[in-house]
């Protein structure tokens, strides 16, 4: 901020930089909000302290907001093919902040290990009275010694490269996933990308107690 302020003064001063810079910046702080909303979200599911709000939702609507807002962030440089395969729409009972975190959370992970230009796909479809969540990558993928310690906290799919985050984000999801009485499972090929799949019933039963 203090870069930003000597600038404004300068007689040689630059607006599209310094339009970067801001950009730049609110990335950062917006990083660092999801990392302290992750970690206390982490505290009040082991305390059992967080408490689900179900009401109807519609998730092909609520996938098609999530997945414009990723489309339209600015501090997304890499490009990236964001597709929705969806009928009209899909009610469930549910949270709609805490489902809105889980499909956030299952595309910004594919985002994260795809390579520039790849696609991720969502697809919604009704299987009897389950709603079928899948988000897909073309990416990276994932060893399959490495798959079963996904869900844990602080895992990492790629240790060795440099990504941001806490690994905290799929423990979360898993956790919320399974507060709705559902589940979700992953199936990935190394060098073939990831598939996730989460399974939600359509009525509303939450699971608030710890376990």
């Amino acid at each position: 901020m203090q870069l930003i302020d000597r600038q404004l003064g300068r007689p040689d001063f630059d607006r599209d930089r310094t339009r970067a810079q801001f950009a730049r910046l609110g990335g950062q702080v917006d990083h660092l909000v999801a990392l302290v909303g992750d970690l206390l979200d982490v505290s009040q599911l082991q305390e059992g302290w967080l408490a689900l709000r179900p009401e109807p939702v519609d998730l092909v609507a609520l996938a098609r907001e999530v997945l414009a807002n990723f489309a339209e962030a600015p501090e997304r440089t890499a490009t990236h093919a964001l597709t929705l395969d969806a009928g009209d729409s899909l009610h469930l009972g549910a949270d709609p902040i805490r489902l809105e975190q889980i499909l956030t959370n299952l595309i910004s992970n594919a985002l994260k290990y795809s390579p520039e230009g790849g696609e991720v796909r969502c697809t919604i479809r009704r299987d009897a009275d389950w709603a079928m969540l899948t988000v897909r990558d073309h990416g990276l993928g994932i060893a399959s010694e490495a798959q079963s310690q996904l869900f844990e906290p602080f895992a990492r799919a790629a240790p060795e490269r440099a990504i941001q985050g806490l690994g905290l984000g799929l423990y979360i999801t898993r956790e919320l996933v399974e507060r709705h009485g559902g589940t979700i499972a992953l199936d990935s090929i190394p060098g073939a990308g990831t598939t996730v799949t989460v399974r939600l019933p359509l009525s509303a039963v939450p699971t608030d107690a710890p376990r």
